[in-house]
């Protein structure tokens, strides 16, 4: 027989998310977070993949997503910044930074 396979939960995949998140963001930015800092704003779960998209409470304009390779056993971290904010109305274009 194979390996034996674990199964994360969904909500075991957030957790871990948020704990390494944590993690990442004391490491690049020096800045210290508690998991209930940290909030999903998207999840997904497709066949054995999962993404999370998780922003923080901070005024960092950041967002992180977290995406686990279920075939490869691995977890992806990106850190996002928001740089500009473009609105578009009746064609007329405004952008806010």
């Amino acid at each position: 027989m194979g390996r034996k396979e674990e199964i994360m939960t969904s909500y075991g995949f957030e957790v871990t998310c948020k704990k390494n998140l944590i993690e990442i963001i004391a490491s690049k930015y020096g800045e210290t977070y508690a998991i209930g800092d940290l909030h999903v704003v998207w999840f997904s779960k497709t066949l054995q993949n999962t993404k999370a998209v998780i922003v923080d409470n901070g005024k960092n304009d950041r967002y992180y997503e977290c995406t686990l390779n279920g075939e490869k056993g691995e977890i992806y971290y990106d850190l996002y910044e928001k740089k500009h904010h473009v609105v578009m109305k009746d064609d007329v274009r405004h952008v806010n930074d």
